[in-house]
Formats: structure tokens, sequence, C-alpha cells
């Protein structure tokens, strides 16, 4: 499997003459800079939760999957359509997660939650930042962002619970183009 490293921008000593190799990893430094790896991925059917128990998003498409900066082709995106349900990290390093839940209405007064897990452990990612609930005719759609430090090859599982009454959807858009979809940005060292 190939992976993505952080580039190494080479110390310049005084009276030194900078060679094509070192101009190389400051050009490859700054464009990884100018276009860290991230990964986006959204609905595009709606999916089913059942009421009472946990249920894991899974995804349809990648709106963006960029771990390939500075022109270099690698074999392993951080989203592959075969295990749909977990973004992997390539490059280590703290990462911005947002995402948006677009819930299909129901009338029970439900709970609904949103959370995160790492490598399925025991550090669960639960509500972290700040979190903005709209009601939007008939869709609630709620959005967060907040940090999280990963290393190579960890992965990040999103999880939605519907706590009463009958089953309810993730749906794909509302009226108002809020869908359900999740990113993750590196950010910083």
């Amino acid at each position: 499997m190939n992976k993505l490293e952080l580039p190494n921008l080479t110390r310049w000593r005084a009276g030194e003459q900078p060679d094509e190799e070192m101009f190389n990893d400051l050009q490859d430094s700054y464009e990884f800079l100018l276009d860290p790896p991230t990964v986006k991925v959204h609905k595009t059917a709606s999916q089913n939760v059942n009421s009472g128990s946990f249920t894991s998003v899974t995804w349809n498409e990648a709106v963006e999957d960029n771990c390939k900066p500075f022109g270099v082709s690698y074999a392993t995106a951080m989203w592959d359509p075969a295990s749909n349900n977990k973004l992997v990290c390539r490059v280590p390093g703290w990462y911005e997660i947002q995402y948006t839940t677009a819930w299909d209405t129901t009338t029970d007064d439900a709970r609904r939650m949103t959370l995160f897990d790492v490598n399925d452990g025991p550090e669960t990612l639960w509500q972290r930042g700040r979190r903005d609930t709209w009601h939007l005719n008939d869709y609630t759609v709620t959005t967060q962002h907040y940090p999280v430090f990963l290393n190579v090859d960890d992965y990040v599982k999103m999880w939605v619970l519907h706590d009463k009454g009958s089953a309810t959807n993730l749906v794909v858009t509302t009226e108002y183009g809020r869908r359900t979809q999740l990113k993750l940005k590196w950010v910083s060292l």
C-alpha cells in the first residue's frame, strides 16, 4: 500500500547554494499546504435508520478525495466504495471533521444523534465542538465540525441514532441544499 508522507523541508545554511532538489522540497511543501489531504463523501440515496439502535452511515460517492498532492498518484484513496462506511487516514496529523446529517421528518419527538469512532475502538468521538440544528419544514438538519488527531491507517466511521417511534431516513438533500455528508481535511501536524 502506498502511503503519502509529509513533505520534508530542507534547511538551508547560511552561504549554502540551493540546488534543484532543495527547490523541489520547498515547492512540495508549499503545494501540500495549499492542497492538503481532504476527503468529502455524501449520500446519493436515502438510508433507513431503525429506531433504538445505532446505524453505521454508508456513503455512496466521493465528491472530493484528494490524497494526491504535488501531482503524485497514490494507489489508495481515503474512501473506498468497497468499504463505504469509513474514511481512512493516509497522512498523520490533525484533521477537521465536518458533517451534516439531514433527517426525514417524523412526528414522534425522537432524539437524533450523530457520533464517530476511530478504529472501532473505545475512543468515541461524540458531538464535540459546535453543533447547529435547523428544522426546515419537513427535515431536521444538523451540522458540526471539530478537530481529531489521526495516524496513518486510522479510520473514522459515522454513526447515527434515532431513539423512538418508527424508523426514519437520512435523506439525500433538502430543499435548501443540505445534504448528509462527511468531510475530513488535514490541518496540522
